[in-house]
């Protein structure tokens, strides 16, 4: 079987284990590896020493078998716990860097922090209840981050949000390391893979992996290299594809048909709504462009009361002309009593008809 560690004893007070590689129990693709209960059954015959060096080379694994290998070399009785971050040490590989009393990174190592995650196939209550023990294995990294730093919990989960990567200078002051040693590692980089201390590192399996830091690693071509892995500055940021409409109706067919039924009831209760009031006015022209171009009901009511007093106010005007009309009627002579009499009766019919009575 493939371990993942190396339990070797250096004379009777010391002893070391080397953490090189994926981190995790047997598993359907890896099926040759071995977990932390094997890991600890090693442990157990170093017990006795006095200084227990823990070097350190990962890019993380199994949440779980590396929250049980913290644990172990935390119990262990050694007075002192060396840890030595020889290259990377990546999300629960980092967990188990804490478990040192003294922890100490070159120049150019990087440690790198962020939220668990997980897959899983079942049913919705199976997916909550994984949800539900992410959220508790994200609070267990949280106080061991904690424990060892001199960050607030608020700063800790903003870096476990960000998947964030610090160097050493970054990790000595946050209180993550306790002392950076000068001294370089060395390492390839090629075919878009990062090779340090026997260690192969996708380096496309994290969205923010600082490659332009390694540019002083033992490669001949490493600027070329660099370059086809897609490095900015100092880290790789991923490519955003832009989110069209399109893509959400092939991609997102039930959140596309959902925002199409949404706008279609919205647009027929605003016809609806137009309707109710479309009786109060006689001007149906207004009617039609308030549905042609969009407008609410509120819209509309406004529309129909600008246009009812402008229709007023030209009434008005009509009814003071009809008045300056009869001021300049001349005083009849006798024998036209029936003409003013008529011409009486037809400005009283005006007038009745612009106050509306019959």
């Amino acid at each position: 079987m493939k371990k993942f560690w190396n339990v070797i004893r250096n004379g009777t007070r010391e002893g070391e284990i080397r953490l090189y590689g994926d981190i995790g129990d047997p598993s359907w693709w890896n099926p040759n590896s071995v977990g932390a209960r094997e890991f600890n059954d090693e442990l157990d015959e170093i017990r006795d020493v006095e200084v227990l060096t823990i070097r350190i080379n990962s890019s993380g694994g199994e949440v779980f078998a590396g929250i049980a290998i913290h644990n172990s070399i935390k119990s262990h009785g050694a007075t002192v716990k060396k840890v030595y971050i020889d290259g990377i040490a990546a999300s629960i590989a980092s967990i188990i860097a804490m478990a040192g009393t003294e922890i100490i990174m070159p120049i150019n190592a990087w440690l790198m922090i962020h939220n668990p995650s997980s897959g899983v196939i079942g049913t919705a209550e199976e997916m909550r209840k994984r949800a539900d023990t992410l959220d508790k294995l994200r609070d267990s990294l949280i106080d061991t981050y904690m424990e060892r730093s001199n960050l607030s919990k608020e700063e800790i989960i903003q870096m476990l949000d960000n998947e964030t990567w610090l160097s050493a200078d970054e990790a000595l002051e946050k209180g993550f390391i306790t002392k950076i040693d000068k001294e370089e590692i060395g390492g390839e980089i090629e075919n878009k893979m990062l090779m340090i201390n026997g260690v192969s590192y996708d380096v496309n399996r994290y969205s923010k992996f600082p490659v332009t830091s390694f540019l002083n690693l033992n490669t001949k071509n490493k600027e070329e290299e660099i370059n086809k892995m897609g490095a900015n500055n100092n880290q790789n940021e991923p490519k955003k594809t832009e989110i069209t409409a399109e893509i959400i109706k092939n991609s997102y067919s039930d959140i596309y048909n959902s925002i199409r039924n949404a706008a279609i009831e919205e647009e027929r209760a605003r016809m609806l709504a137009i309707d109710e009031i479309a009786g109060t006015t006689e001007n149906q022209e207004l009617i039609i462009n308030a549905k042609k171009e969009g407008k609410t009901k509120a819209e509309l009511a406004l529309d129909i009361l600008n246009y009812q007093k402008q229709l007023g106010q030209t009434e008005i005007e009509k009814m003071v002309k009809d008045s300056a009309e009869i001021n300049e009627i001349k005083p009849e002579t006798e024998g036209q009593t029936e003409t003013i009499e008529a011409n009486a009766t037809g400005i009283a019919a005006i007038i009745n008809k612009m106050r509306g009575v019959e």
